[in-house]
């Protein structure tokens, strides 16, 4: 997969929080499966999904595209 990776990020903010997919995706306003699917990076996802991802887990969005270490 090309262009801007965006999972690993989510992965973390969710590990970090302790909450299940289930509860991210909740959060997010999404269907769970999208949210695996967004872990996975098996979708394109559209700015509309990340900015509700972002305001899931109180962060901007350019958070999402940034690279962190852990």
């Amino acid at each position: 997969m090309t262009g801007v990776q965006t999972c690993a990020l989510p992965i973390r903010l969710r590990e970090d929080l302790k909450w299940t997919q289930e509860q991210a995706a909740e959060a997010s306003g999404i269907a769970v499966r999208h949210f695996q699917k967004i872990e996975a990076g098996d979708v394109n996802v559209t700015v509309a999904t990340l900015v509700r991802v972002a305001k899931a887990f109180r962060i901007p969005v350019k958070s999402l595209f940034e690279e962190t270490k852990r």
